[in-house]
């Protein structure tokens, strides 16, 4: 049976029920959904977990925001439903930067040849800054990543809108899980407002 399939709910359940307690998530009918392959699963001694921390970087500002900070609404007048999705209006910290908004960050966890494989999605807060996952990853090797959506202000709707993109995330990092212990993703830096990406032609170009 497929460990997404025999798993309870848990975990997820779990997380929904912190973030409830002491997080008021933002509104919005045109936020960007969750991943549906999220993980499900119960603490266990013999399993283990997995630790992140985080912080955004702002590339329009050129600046490293405090643990906590997810979302830029540099225009006072906004309306009050953009108000209501990012109350930190025009900031010192975000006073020129383009309106933007991270809600949750997603951290991707992928067995590596597992005889029953898992590839799911457990989701947190971004502004909780920080991680730690049930102990209920079975001892193996995994790829872990940390990635966010990110949301931008709709001038036509007067809200966040999904913007079809996702933070400027670290590359995929390999750990060793061992059964009671919680490997540790410290310092992990979310970019947004990053330039884009440009690739140089693979077949090297025209030469002379």
């Amino acid at each position: 049976m497929h460990w997404l399939g025999h798993w309870s709910g848990a975990l997820l359940l779990g997380f929904g029920f912190m973030a409830a307690s002491c997080v008021e998530q933002p509104m919005g009918t045109m936020l960007c959904k969750d991943p549906e392959q999220q993980c499900g699963c119960q603490d266990n001694r013999d399993r283990g977990g997995v630790v992140v921390r985080w912080r955004i970087a702002d590339a329009a500002v050129g600046r490293l925001l405090d643990r906590g900070m997810c979302c830029c609404n540099p225009d006072p007048s906004t309306s009050s439903l953009i108000r209501q999705q990012c109350g930190n209006i025009g900031s010192s910290q975000c006073a020129d930067s383009p309106g933007w908004l991270v809600r949750n960050v997603q951290l991707h966890i992928r067995s590596v040849n597992a005889d029953d494989p898992i590839d799911c999605t457990v989701i947190a807060p971004c502004t909780d800054g920080e991680l730690t996952t049930q102990y209920c990853l079975p001892p193996g090797v995994y790829d872990l990543q940390l990635r966010a959506d990110i949301e931008t202000v709709s001038k036509q709707f007067s809200q966040f809108v999904c913007s079809n993109t996702q933070t400027l995330s670290p590359p995929i990092v390999r750990r060793t899980i061992k059964a009671g212990q919680a490997v540790n993703l410290d310092g992990i830096v979310l970019g947004v407002n990053a330039p884009p990406v440009i690739t140089a032609p693979q077949d090297g170009g025209v030469t002379d």
